[in-house]
């Protein structure tokens, strides 16, 4: 066992992390990263009052206007308290890594951030007060991780089909005491665009499956009636010369020609 004060707090770091179960990927890190630097950049040299006017000008509102989908993006990355930061990026960190590696990178990401707008504008819209927050994005993640991998282990023990509801139920009443019982509903608003991405993300990628090998068989075929008509023209050349080709035979086969190069030299790279 290491001894000095460096590898004893990288083993203590280690096993705490293997204690709790989650995990980190570059998305993740950059995620997490993103809320952090917003958060810093928000009270950063602030007075109460300019503190008030950048929440309000970022937050979702209950009120409507061209500006409303913009003000429910911005709001995902406003956090009200340290603890209501330090909240969503522990959700994060336990559920993220698992809900991207089954949704996709980019598929992930983007729902999640669609849950935390959708959650903002539920509560501003149901309590009338700004909203800000990535809790909905948190609770996406969480209810994904369930979803997808229920029997997950986290803290040694915990499975991920207790847990994530747990946490997604004490998120939702974090707020409580300030808000009526509609409140603490909406804000598992997000949850609706998590669960339409959970049943139609399989027919979708069916879908594209069955799109990708129509196109495959039909460039197949495609390629193998222009490899006939290039046969045709070839037999035609040698048996009445170059002269003999019409105007499209000539043209089909200076574009055969440039395909072919195109095609060694690709080999060659």
């Amino acid at each position: 066992m290491r001894t000095d004060p460096e590898s004893l707090m990288e083993d203590l770091a280690e096993g705490a992390h293997r204690f709790l179960g989650g995990r980190f990927s570059v998305v993740v890190l950059v995620v997490m990263a993103l809320l952090c630097v917003v958060f810093v950049y928000q009270y950063g040299e602030r007075t109460p009052s300019e503190q008030v006017l950048l929440l309000e000008s970022w937050s979702a509102q209950g009120r409507g206007g061209m500006a409303a989908p913009l003000r429910a993006f911005t709001s995902v990355f406003l956090h009200r308290t340290l603890w209501q930061l330090a909240a969503n990026l522990f959700i994060l960190y336990l559920f993220l890594w698992f809900a991207l590696r089954r949704l996709g990178q980019v598929l992930g990401t983007a729902t999640v951030f669609m849950c935390a707008a959708t959650t903002n504008f539920a509560a501003s819209k149901v309590t009338g007060a700004p909203a800000v927050g990535f809790g909905g994005g948190a609770i996406a993640a969480a209810f994904f991780c369930t979803a997808y991998f229920p029997y997950l282990r986290f803290f040694r023990g915990a499975s991920a089909r207790w847990l994530a509801p747990a946490l997604i139920v004490a998120a939702a009443f974090a707020n409580a005491p300030e808000m009526s019982i509609f409140g603490v509903v909406s804000q598992t608003g997000g949850l609706t665009v998590a669960l339409g991405v959970f049943l139609l993300e399989p027919r979708a990628r069916m879908s594209l499956k069955k799109w990708w090998l129509h196109r495959q068989v039909s460039d197949a075929l495609s390629e193998a009636e222009d490899e006939e008509q290039l046969d045709r023209v070839l037999t035609k050349v040698s048996r009445k010369g170059m002269a003999a080709l019409s105007r499209k035979e000539r043209n089909f086969l200076m574009n055969m020609s440039r395909r072919y190069r195109r095609k060694v030299g690709q080999r060659k790279e």
